[in-house]
C-alpha cells in the first residue's frame, strides 16, 4: 500500500515537535511538509534560502532513517511572502530545480492572520504577481481558503472562495499550466465550487469525522471561542463544521469518485504548554495518514480509498508512484507519545466509536 500525506506540519528541525512527528509522518510513502515558520524564505539571498531547504530536507530524512523509514519521500511546500519578489522567485525555483535531492512540492498561501505564522502573507496584489511566477514554472500552489475580514469563523471559507479565488486565479483567463489546490475544505460549498472549476482538493479526518455539534456548539458564530478555551486540541483553523457540511463532505469521501481528491491531514503539531495557554494555537495533531482517517472514519473502504486518492496527489506534484515505498501504520509507541492529540483527542474519539 503506497499513501501520500499531501499536508503535514513538523515546525522547525530540532525542535519537540518536529522530533516527535516526523517519525509517524515518515511511515506513509510520501509527505508535503508545509514550511510555515515564524520567518518566511528569505529570497534576497538565494543562495542561502536553498542552503536552508536542504538542511531542513536533510533533518527530515535524518528522523526517518531513524524510525525505520529511509526511504520515505519528503517534499517540501515553502510559504508565499509580501518580502519576496518575483524575480527572485523564479531564481530560487530555477535553483531548486537544478540542485536535485530536494523535492519542491510547490507554494503554500496563507491569509494574513489566519494561521500560524501568517502574518508575513502577501498581500492580494502581490500574491497575484508571484503566482503569475508559479503559472510560468508550472511550480503547484496550495491554497488556504479563509478570509481575514469575514467576522463569522464558520463562513470564512465560503466567503474566500466567494470573494479571494477569483482574484487569486481567474484575472481574464484560468492559469492552465498551473495545479492548485484548495487545502482542507471544510464546507460543502467550498468542495461544490472546487467541483465546479475542476480544482485539486485536500479534505482533512477531523473535517470528514468531528463537526461542532460533538462539542455541543449550538451556534457557529461561538465555534472558534468555544473550541480554543474548552477543546483547545480540537481547535485548527479552517475551524470544525456543523453537521451538515461534515456529512456531506463524509460522504463525498467514501464514493471515491473525485480524481482530483487528495488525502491531507493538516496534521499540525503544538506543544502541551502552547495547546493549555490562555491563547492557544490553531491546530490539531492528527498522526499518520492512515491511523487518523481510519480512526475517524470507521469504514472498511478507507485504505483503499486513501491509496487511491495518494494516487492522485502523485500526479498532483509529477511524482512516480511505483518509485514510493510501501506506506506502515505508525507504531503505536509513537502515538502514545505524541504531544498534542495525546490524551484528550484519543479519549473524545472513543467516547464517539
Amino acid at each position: 500500500m503506497k499513501i501520500i500525506d499531501a499536508h503535514v506540519h513538523a515546525r522547525e528541525a530540532g525542535t519537540p515537535e518536529f522530533n516527535e512527528t516526523v517519525p509517524i509522518y515518515s511511515a506513509n510513502s510520501a509527505a508535503v511538509y508545509m514550511m510555515n515558520f515564524p520567518k518566511p524564505l528569505d529570497l534576497q539571498n538565494l543562495s542561502d534560502a536553498v542552503w536552508f531547504m536542504r538542511n531542513y530536507h536533510t533533518a527530515i530524512m535524518d528522523a526517518a532513517g531513524k524510525a525505520g523509514n529511509p526511504n520515505h519521500y519528503a517534499m517540501l511546500m515553502p510559504v508565499l511572502a509580501e518580502n519576496m519578489e518575483p524575480v527572485q522567485l523564479r531564481q530560487f525555483i530555477k535553483m531548486m530545480k537544478g540542485i536535485g535531492g530536494v523535492p519542491l512540492a510547490g507554494f503554500k498561501l496563507f491569509p494574513k492572520g489566519q494561521s500560524t505564522n501568517s502574518g508575513y502573507a502577501p498581500s492580494l496584489e502581490k500574491a497575484c504577481t508571484l503566482i503569475d511566477v508559479l503559472e510560468e514554472m508550472k511550480v503547484p500552489l496550495a491554497l488556504h481558503m479563509e478570509d481575514p475580514d469575514e467576522p463569522n469563523v464558520s463562513k470564512k471559507e465560503q466567503s474566500a472562495m466567494e470573494n479571494i479565488l477569483p482574484k487569486l486565479i481567474n484575472r481574464g483567463r484560468w492559469p492552465s499550466d498551473i495545479n492548485i489546490s484548495i487545502e482542507h475544505i471544510s464546507k460543502t460549498y467550498g468542495l461544490i465550487m472546487a467541483l465546479e472549476n475542476n480544482l485539486w482538493c485536500t479534505i482533512t479526518p477531523h473535517h470528514l469525522g468531528l463537526c461542532q455539534e460533538d462539542f455541543n456548539i449550538d451556534d457557529p458564530r461561538n465555534a472558534e471561542n468555544i473550541l480554543s478555551t474548552t477543546e483547545p486540541y480540537f481547535y485548527c483553523k479552517p475551524i470544525i463544521q456543523a453537521r451538515g457540511s461534515q456529512r456531506f463532505l463524509h460522504n463525498f469521501w467514501l464514493q471515491g469518485e473525485y480524481d482530483r481528491l487528495m488525502p491531507g491531514t493538516d496534521s499540525a503539531p503544538h506543544s502541551i504548554l502552547k495547546k493549555d495557554s490562555e491563547s492557544p494555537p490553531a491546530g490539531i495533531f492528527m498522526g499518520g495518514t492512515v491511523w487518523a482517517y481510519e480512526r475517524l472514519l470507521r469504514d472498511q473502504n478507507v485504505s483503499a480509498l486513501l491509496e487511491r486518492y495518494s494516487r492522485n496527489a502523485a500526479q498532483f506534484y509529477g511524482i512516480e508512484m511505483a518509485g514510493l515505498p510501501d506506506a506502515e501504520v505508525p507504531n503505536e509507541t509513537w502515538l502514545h507519545n505524541v504531544r498534542n492529540m495525546r490524551h484528550a483527542a484519543k479519549q473524545k474519539i472513543k467516547s464517539r466509536e
